[in-house]
C-alpha cells in the first residue's frame, strides 16, 4: 500500500511511482488494479536467503523513491497457510505494519 507520509491515509498516486523506480526493475514491482497498492515480484532463487537479500533490496529502492513524494510503503496479510481449522474457528485478523524502516521485513 502507498501512504501519504503526513496523514497515513492510502495515496492513489501508482502512476507517479512506477515511472521513478530505478531502471531495469519494470519486471520487479508492478501496479494492482487500483492506485494505491503495487506488487513486489523477486526472481526465482534456489535459497531462501537470496531471496530474502533480493526482496530487502527492492523494499529499499522502493522507500527511496516513495521519500521525495512524501509517501510510505505499508503491508499487510496473512499467513498463506492459516485458516479457520488453524484458529480454533475464530476469524482471522488482518495486521497491518507500517515499515518503519527502508530495510524491514
Amino acid at each position: 500500500m502507498l501512504l501519504d507520509q503526513l496523514t497515513w491515509a492510502l495515496a492513489h498516486r501508482i502512476d507517479s511511482v512506477l515511472p521513478r523506480l530505478p531502471h531495469g526493475r519494470t519486471n520487479s514491482f508492478t501496479a494492482e488494479t487500483h492506485g494505491s497498492a503495487l506488487e513486489i515480484q523477486t526472481g526465482v532463487h534456489g535459497r531462501i536467503d537470496e531471496a530474502t537479500e533480493e526482496l530487502g533490496a527492492l523494499r529499499r529502492e522502493l522507500d527511496e523513491t516513495l521519500k521525495p513524494l512524501s509517501m510510505r510503503a505499508a503491508s499487510a496479510g496473512t499467513h498463506g497457510l492459516a485458516g479457520d481449522r488453524h484458529l480454533g474457528g475464530r476469524a482471522l485478523p488482518v495486521r497491518l505494519r507500517l515499515d518503519a524502516g527502508a530495510g524491514a521485513a
